[in-house]
């Protein structure tokens, strides 16, 4: 089905107040005058994983995710095959494993006080959803714990919400619902929860933290000055490089690297391709983020740096004795000197 990508007509699953006072500013419209219409996506599966290591402060999750549609140049959850959605549920369980001890362990309510449960769920459920879930989701989510706890017992019924939570739509898909009461086909300009998606998507390729959500809800994602503000904050914040990282890699298809096989005298390229790839995301994260290096854009082009450590020395020419990465002059012997990322 197709949705307008600022209009979703009437269509609510819950996830926002849709009766709400839409932000609107008028000046996002003369920016942007012509918004296109755009197939209903999934999220991809880096913000996937990205939002959960967000939410659980678990670092090291591997959910093996096939790659997603990349007609566009870039991974979108469009197209989705047998063995990606039986991945993604695999996914939901094998997190919901990982994590329902500790959430189950900060849980304070007695088994039959169901009162308590529905605060905790809806709690877990804002958690997860980035937003407050609707009577018909808490009511979900409720019958979910009560079945499997009565089955099976307290842990494995707070494994059971964890994993509905991650398989629902509201969690996978991010509907954007401003104008949910205006004629399908209205321009709207992008504001309030749409923007902070959308910012947190591409500057973090994960989650709006609180104080994105917080300037969303309070109308404060509205115009240039503030979106803008919102921005810089977030680039300063470390997961800016992940989604800086991401976007690059997809840009110049640096993830080939992984699959590409190589045969080349006296180099053992899977054992290279690994520190290649380390070392490109070292040298473009050293231009953009690290003040001590150049930092224009032309710079990711023009500096006469390059990446290296003692594996990659047989390409660089340039000897060192650690496995560390680190960034040296490209000059050699014969003033021949390479530049920039490529």
């Amino acid at each position: 089905t197709d949705y307008t990508q600022t209009n979703m007509g009437n269509f609510s699953d819950g996830i926002v107040n849709v009766d709400a006072p839409v932000q609107n500013d008028e000046s996002q419209i003369k920016i942007n005058p012509k918004v296109e219409e755009q197939d209903l996506a999934r999220i991809n599966r880096f913000v996937f994983e990205n939002q959960l290591i967000d939410i659980s402060g678990e670092q090291n999750l591997d959910f093996n995710l096939t790659q997603d549609d990349t007609s566009s140049g870039f991974e979108v959850g469009l197209n989705s095959s047998a063995l990606s959605i039986e991945k993604y549920l695999n996914a939901a369980e094998n997190y919901a494993q990982i994590v329902a001890p500790s959430v189950q362990a900060a849980m304070t309510c007695e088994l039959d006080d169901s009162l308590c449960v529905n605060d905790f769920i809806k709690e877990l459920a804002t958690q997860y959803l980035r937003t407050l879930p609707s009577n018909e989701q808490i009511e979900i989510l409720n019958n979910v714990y009560w079945l499997v706890n009565d089955q099976l017992g307290q842990a494995a019924a707070v494994q059971g919400v964890i994993e509905t939570l991650i398989q629902s739509p509201a969690f996978l898909y991010q509907f954007e619902s401003d104008g949910a009461n205006m004629p399908v086909g209205t321009s709207l300009p992008v504001t309030g929860l749409s923007m902070a998606y959308r910012l947190a998507n591409t500057i973090w390729a994960g989650m709006p933290d609180a104080q994105l959500l917080t300037a969303a809800h309070r109308g404060e994602l509205s115009t240039p000055d503030q979106i803008k503000a919102q921005a810089v904050r977030m680039v300063e914040n470390e997961k800016a490089k992940r989604g800086f990282n991401l976007f690059y890699r997809q840009w110049l298809n640096v993830n080939e690297l992984q699959t590409t096989q190589k045969d080349v005298v006296g180099i053992d390229f899977d054992v290279l391709a690994p520190h290649m790839i380390n070392a490109m995301d070292f040298y473009m994260n050293s231009i953009v983020f690290d003040d001590q290096t150049p930092s224009s854009f032309n710079d990711l082009f023009t500096a006469p740096l390059v990446a290296t450590n003692n594996v990659l020395s047989t390409i660089t020419n340039i000897q060192s004795n650690s496995s560390a990465m680190s960034m040296e002059d490209t000059v050699v012997e014969n003033g021949d000197q390479r530049t920039g990322i490529l």
